[in-house]
């Protein structure tokens, strides 16, 4: 999930930060070496629908990196978290890493 393959490349973990109708995450680049400011993007959440929200934060958070454990995390059939997952991937939040079998769904940094 995004926490391991962060670790894996020496990068910090991205923050995920809940308020009211938006999540924002953020990531941060690696300090410089001679003290620089890190970068941070913010994904901007205020458009999606509160379940395509919890879905994008789930992942964000690395708790989900498939459609069935998504629809179990939030309580909902395989059917309407496959929508969701779809609707995030057209709206450019997510994309998927991988094939269909060991895969998984990631954020991405800078929607469109």
């Amino acid at each position: 999930m995004m926490h391991d393959e962060c670790i894996a490349m020496g990068l910090p973990l991205p923050e995920c930060i809940a308020e009211g109708d938006m999540i924002e995450v953020i990531f941060r680049l690696p300090e410089k070496k001679e003290g620089g400011i890190p970068g941070i993007v913010i994904a901007d959440t205020s458009k999606l629908t509160k379940r395509e929200s919890e879905i994008f934060l789930l992942i964000c958070e690395g708790n989900a990196s498939t459609i069935a454990d998504i629809a179990d995390s939030i309580g909902v059939s395989f059917d309407t978290a496959k929508r969701a997952v779809k609707r995030l991937v057209e709206k450019g939040y997510l994309q998927r890493i991988g094939g269909n079998k060991y895969g998984k769904w990631v954020p991405i940094s800078k929607p469109k």
